[in-house]
């Protein structure tokens, strides 16, 4: 790729300040439509978290990797993370 043609100090400013903008509204729109994000969903209830809970807990008291005693049926969609909370639980750390 070739440079045709002498540059200006005014160019290379026109080049830097256009550049400085895009940034400064890529900036700006995201904080905008995170922010959105926050409100709108902050609110929001998932019940992911306590199906991992739950299993943790039955898994410290002994009743094994189930939701409900006696039903073996899998549907934590993080099984490593309710072993971890299983044993903390299991040394009397608390969870949620």
């Amino acid at each position: 790729m070739s440079i045709k043609g002498p540059f200006k100090v005014q160019d290379l400013d026109s080049i830097a300040t256009k550049n400085h903008r895009k940034w400064v509204f890529i900036i700006a729109y995201g904080g905008v439509l995170g922010g959105f994000l926050a409100i709108t969903f902050s609110r929001w209830g998932y019940d992911d978290p306590y199906i991992t809970y739950r299993y943790a807990k039955n898994i410290s008291a002994g009743i094994g990797f189930v939701y409900n005693s006696g039903e073996n049926i899998l549907s934590t969609t993080t099984p490593l993370f309710t072993l971890l909370l299983g044993g903390l639980h299991f040394f009397s750390i608390d969870i949620p």
